[in-house]
């Protein structure tokens, strides 16, 4: 008999003790049951081990990893290290899934060898909803793409349907082989997402929100700016810019709405250091006004994002001028 598990789920967890308990709960409820959880506990120094080990306890397919705290993608690494599924998924500890969304992502894996990724949007939740998770979805459609396609749609929206997010998504395991989230950063999935799509050639989107983001937690990345942060929000821009080099003018477009969307936030922590600002202006100058002012039209770009542009580039020829 083969006991090795068909998915790998791979959930990293710092100091997520109010959370923890839920996330693991709906990783077991799941209506599909040949799994493994590996639990990768990122040095936690709250009580968020001791509700995992008592979960473990009634669930031998959850297993455990201790390691100091090294960031999130240095947990997720040491998670695809250790897993043995044919499939991996990642889940933040502090999200919640419904019952169907390792099936949603998994059949569709199973029918088409073809398949590296599948991807789902996400429902946005707040701590309020988790006693009343509705655990039904409506699934509407399922499209194919080439990675590229996604990788476009996820730059240019990066929303709850389609995103750079490592969660909401199920990948073969294979692609993993030779390649590391960048690790020792904030936003590493902004940063690396796009470069694993690079070794992916078929995505399928399917429109079933199974996966839900608890977006209004106090300590969430995306709710706490500071400089630290700040500064990798400009390193993962700049990662991306090296990678997509090679990339269509398509996809490099698209970038120019990553760019609007993400920079104008790492400008007020960072206004006092001229060693920042250079490499914001740097990004800046990627980007095209009027093509940014076209696809607002039909894109969601930041007002802003997009305002900041405008200012910073009439500033910046301004002592252009000046200087002159």
């Amino acid at each position: 008999m083969n006991n090795t598990p068909l998915v790998s789920i791979i959930i990293p967890v710092y100091n997520l003790e109010r959370y923890i308990g839920n996330t693991i709960q709906t990783v077991i409820d799941q209506s599909i049951k040949d799994f493994e959880v590996i639990v990768i506990d990122d040095g936690s120094n709250d009580n968020s081990l001791s509700i995992i080990n008592s979960i473990r306890e009634r669930d031998s397919r959850i297993k455990v990893y201790h390691q100091k705290n090294h960031g999130q993608a240095n947990a997720r690494n040491n998670g695809v290290c250790n897993a043995l599924g044919k499939f991996i998924t990642f889940v933040d500890g502090d999200d919640l899934l419904k019952k169907n969304y390792i099936k949603t992502m998994l059949e569709p894996m199973l029918r088409d060898s073809d398949l590296d990724m599948v991807a789902l949007p996400h429902q946005d939740a707040s701590i309020r909803d988790i006693p009343n998770l509705d655990v039904s979805s409506k699934k509407e459609k399922s499209v194919n793409l080439e990675s590229d396609d996604y990788l476009i749609m996820a730059l240019k929206y990066n929303n709850n349907l389609y995103n750079v997010s490592y969660a909401s998504k199920m990948y073969r395991s294979a692609i993993f082989k030779d390649f590391k989230i960048p690790e020792g950063h904030y936003y590493e999935d902004l940063a690396g997402l796009p470069n694993l799509l690079k070794k992916i050639h078929k995505v399928l989107w399917v429109n079933d929100k199974q996966y839900m983001y608890l977006n209004d937690r106090p300590l969430s990345t995306v709710n706490l700016i500071n400089k630290r942060k700040a500064v990798d929000i400009i390193w993962a821009l700049e990662y991306l810019e090296r990678i997509l080099k090679s990339s269509s003018n398509d996809v490099k477009r698209a970038f120019q709405i990553a760019i609007v969307n993400n920079i104008y936030v790492a400008y007020v922590p960072l206004k006092g250091v001229p060693s920042s600002l250079k490499r914001i202006d740097a990004l800046i100058n990627k980007v095209s006004i009027s093509f940014v002012l076209y696809t607002s039209l039909h894109v969601h770009v930041s007002k802003k994002g997009l305002l900041f542009l405008i200012g910073r580039k009439i500033m910046n020829l301004f002592k252009r001028g000046h200087r002159h």
